[in-house]
């Protein structure tokens, strides 16, 4: 597989909605500290990662599109996707 980061945005400040919890068998995930969203060039879809402090990736969500991406982000977060940093 061959992925490009297509935009990312710092959490630094934003408290998450709620709406969603990240487990894994160990229990829940912590806050992540940024999001990255990066395109699968296989397939076209787009991956919502969520990043730890050091910017390992805690997990991840996946959409058909970019806007599905984004709106995840909102839903949990409140970004609005004029506050994303994206790549060229």
């Amino acid at each position: 597989m061959s992925f490009r980061e297509i935009a990312k945005v710092s959490l630094l400040g934003i408290v998450p909605t709620g709406k969603v919890t990240h487990s894994t068998e160990d229990g829940i995930l912590p806050a992540p500290y940024a999001l990255s969203i990066i395109q699968d060039d296989c397939d076209g879809g787009y991956y919502l990662l969520y990043l730890d402090k050091d910017g390992i990736e805690q997990t991840d969500t996946y959409h058909e599109h970019l806007c599905l991406a984004l709106e995840q982000a909102e839903f949990e977060f409140g970004i609005k996707p004029d506050s994303w940093a994206f790549t060229k």
